[in-house]
């Protein structure tokens, strides 16, 4: 049996950028994500509940050596409204380095489906905005 090997020509100057594959959270359960690079994926959530509404939106974005995760939510309940936001990154080399097992082990193996491994994702910025607290002087 033959093996096909890829031997990069003395011409080439770098290798392309690898198309990002990787898992994440979504709903209830693990979703895989594939980004080419320089292409992006947005997920919106939300609507009206009992106590008011709540949005929330994540794009992930390959970013060349580098997949970013953007997420904001909003909202209103019965204590009003709020805000949040936060940024994560992740190299492209450790998309796939933390184990799901060691995140959740109570839920594995028979809950869900369990991928091999999850993005290493870094903070990079965060920030939160609570209006009634902000209105009351905290």
């Amino acid at each position: 049996m033959s093996k096909l090997i890829y031997r990069p020509s003395n011409h080439q100057k770098r290798d392309p950028i690898p198309t990002a594959r990787f898992w994440v959270w979504h709903g209830e359960g693990w979703v895989r994500l594939t980004l080419r690079p320089g292409t992006s994926h947005e997920v919106v959530t939300g609507g009206p509940h009992d106590e008011g509404y709540s949005y929330s939106a994540t794009t992930w974005a390959h970013e060349g050596d580098r997949v970013t995760e953007t997420t904001c939510t909003r909202g209103r309940d019965c204590d009003g409204r709020y805000e949040c936001h936060w940024e994560r990154e992740c190299r492209l080399q450790d998309l796939a380095r933390v184990s799901t097992v060691d995140m959740w082990p109570e839920y594995y193996p028979q809950r869900f489906h369990q991928p091999a491994g999850v993005p290493d994702w870094r903070a990079v910025s965060s920030h939160q905005r609570d209006h009634t607290a902000e209105a009351a002087g905290y």
